[in-house]
């Protein structure tokens, strides 16, 4: 779950950390909060995506589950066409 809203600038392993010890980078259960407070605290080895950027800060456009336009539909009114 982790991995999208985080990308690893290394081969994926176990990196020991100051904070939290070892850590497998291979894991894709690792904690969202673990990761998140290793990244404000300038851990070298992780970049944020769009995602994570959205997500976790509120940065950028809003995740849109719809179709950006929606059609209107014409009104029909005594046999004339009124957009």
């Amino acid at each position: 779950m982790w991995r999208k809203y985080f990308k690893f600038k290394l081969v994926p392993g176990i990196v020991i950390t100051r904070q939290f010890g070892r850590m497998d980078f291979r894991n894709d259960n690792l904690k969202v909060a673990d990761l998140q407070q290793l990244y404000e605290e300038d851990f070298p080895y992780l970049e944020l995506t769009d995602e994570g950027k959205r997500e976790l800060y509120g940065v950028g456009e809003p995740v849109v589950d719809y179709p950006p336009e929606i059609p209107v539909q014409k009104r029909i009114k005594k046999g004339a066409i009124i957009s």
